[in-house]
């Protein structure tokens, strides 16, 4: 009995200051600003990188002993979330970046083999929510940067 009571004493301590940690930040958190408005939690950043033959242990972030020296994308995977396991269910990019964009699968478009050029019509039907869609109506600003091969504008 003696050691139930001394383990239930440890037990409700530690949840004594676990609760007093999560009520002393949810307090920072919710100050009230000047103008008698709660501050909004600040959002994440999001950045999804897709670089076409990048292997696993190309990043010196998953593999130490990598080749290619790497400082910034080791600075920012140390500062947020490494994600370990994908998958796709094509080798090329533009049905990739499709499932990626729009949650589906890429079979589900009306592109069957191959890739897009620069002046095809757009893969993804105008009313089809993408992540950058859904991403807008939290109230973030989205864009992208690089090799497209998804054809027409304003999906993002």
């Amino acid at each position: 009995m003696i050691k139930t009571s001394s383990t239930l004493l440890v037990l409700t301590s530690v949840l004594c200051l676990v609760f007093s940690s999560f009520s002393d930040e949810t307090k920072q958190q919710n100050k009230i600003s000047s103008d008698t408005k709660l501050m909004k939690p600040k959002k994440p950043n999001i950045i999804y990188i897709l670089a076409d033959d990048l292997g696993y242990g190309d990043l010196e972030c998953f593999n130490p002993d990598g080749k290619i020296p790497t400082p910034n994308l080791n600075n920012m995977a140390s500062n947020g979330v490494m994600f370990t396991d994908a998958h796709t269910s094509s080798a090329v990019c533009t049905p990739t970046r499709y499932g990626i964009l729009t949650g589906r699968y890429n079979w589900r478009s009306r592109l069957k083999s191959g890739v897009l050029g620069g002046y095809s019509k757009s893969l993804i039907k105008e009313d089809r929510v993408t992540v950058a869609t859904m991403l807008k109506t939290q109230g973030y600003s989205t864009a992208y940067i690089g090799k497209w091969h998804m054809a027409g504008t304003g999906l993002l």
